[in-house]
């Protein structure tokens, strides 16, 4: 495969060039990676939960219903941490030079829309909004793997981003769905 051949993709939706070879190009992925490649493994983790007879029914509903509050958790981290980078110029000309990937960067911020009550209550859609930073990550991991032969530095890097994302993805839920066992619990103590 030569070089560059890898960044055409042949669908009409992706027919744009996304991987730029800068390295500040990667970096920003590498940012997108952190916050958003990690949810497909954990939706699909949870899911499995329903196959386990010994998990609580009770608990596999809830943990299910928080995984888009979860998804649009991280998106609302992400922001956070871009408007960080940002400061202190907000200005266009300084956020069109800062973000080399914009179509990524705005389907990260549309992960905020699973706040939205109608929205979150079909989690797959959480789940198949993630798929593109999924497949962003297969791409990049596909890219090195295939230009890097000899070094292996890239290919455990990636594979430390998607950890980190994947332990970002479990301490969100593991504390939100903390949270909400506190909630419920109180709420029962008010109700007697």
């Amino acid at each position: 495969m030569k070089n560059g051949e890898l960044n055409k993709i042949s669908t009409p939706l992706m027919q744009l060039n996304f991987m730029d070879n800068s390295f500040f190009a990667y970096l920003q992925q590498l940012e997108l990676l952190v916050f958003f490649s990690g949810y497909p493994f954990l939706y699909l983790l949870i899911g499995s939960l329903k196959s386990i007879k010994f998990v609580n029914p009770e608990f596999r509903k809830d943990i299910n219903q928080l995984l888009p509050y979860t998804y649009a958790f991280a998106g609302v981290i992400f922001i956070g941490f871009e408007l960080k980078n940002l400061y202190p110029d907000f200005s266009f000309n300084n956020i069109s030079q800062r973000i080399q990937e914009p179509f990524w960067y705005v389907w990260g911020i549309l992960s905020l829309l699973f706040w939205i009550p109608r929205i979150n209550k079909i989690p797959t859609l959480s789940f198949l909004h993630s798929l593109f930073f999924l497949y962003l990550f297969v791409r990049i991991f596909k890219k090195f793997t295939s230009e890097m032969n000899t070094d292996h530095s890239f290919q455990a890097n990636n594979m430390r981003v998607y950890t980190i994302s994947l332990l970002l993805y479990l301490t969100i839920l593991f504390v939100f769905y903390f949270l909400s066992f506190l909630v419920k619990r109180f709420l029962e103590k008010r109700s007697h």
